[in-house]
């Protein structure tokens, strides 16, 4: 079985029945997100799918919320109703409201060339891409403090000392520090507003 999944308009798969319940162990996958399999008329929620469950068991049936039919009068006396009134109620039952009909979704095959949903390995690794560029903005200002890490320890929670420990600071440095910081914020906000990412899910490939 060939199972497709989509996010926030954003379709991964095909998995198995096997990589589907793993996953839905794990929570890579939620009950919120949308499933379609062969089968299937139109995509479903998983949790409907599932019952509510983090387990997907395809073979099992689930009852249909089906009204009770209404018994008339000449059933309930033991008459028989008549045939063009019986052949109205079955066409009736059968009919779907044009509104209904035009809001079922048709269930399409996913593109292979779609986004898979991000593990948790590409998720860690792109917080990690992340801190990296800025920590990266932080080196003209070290630099101008030769790395000094135990005099930058020495003035924690002294403000006089951290002052005067960052006018010792050469100012071409500290701006250097000030426009790597300005650079990377535009672009991470840019991206975050376009795409979705920040620059380490934008290497990884993972979208919000």
């Amino acid at each position: 079985m060939q199972i497709h999944l989509a996010r926030n308009q954003v379709q991964a798969g095909p998995y198995t029945l096997t990589e589907l319940n793993n996953m839905l162990a794990t929570g890579q996958v939620e009950l919120g997100d949308l499933m379609w399999h062969a089968g299937m008329e139109q995509w479903k929620p998983v949790g409907e799918m599932t019952q509510g469950q983090f387990h997907y068991n395809p073979n099992a049936s689930v009852s249909p919320n089906t009204p009770p039919r209404r018994v008339s009068v000449a059933e309930l006396y033991g008459k028989k109703e008549p045939e063009s009134d019986l052949k109205q109620v079955i066409d009736l039952s059968k009919s779907t409201p044009a509104s209904a009909h035009n809001k079922t979704l048709k269930a399409q095959p996913f593109n292979n060339t779609t986004d898979e949903l991000a593990t948790i390995s590409n998720r860690v690794l792109a917080v990690i891409i992340d801190s990296l560029l800025l920590m990266a903005c932080y080196l003209p200002f070290l630099s101008g403090l030769n790395y000094d890490f135990d005099k930058i320890t020495a003035t924690a929670g002294d403000m006089d000392k951290m002052t005067q420990l960052a006018q010792s600071v050469p100012e071409h440095l500290s701006s250097m520090s000030s426009l790597m910081f300005l650079a990377l914020f535009a672009v991470q906000l840019v991206l975050l507003l376009r795409k979705g990412q920040t620059i380490g899910k934008l290497v990884t490939g993972i979208r919000i």
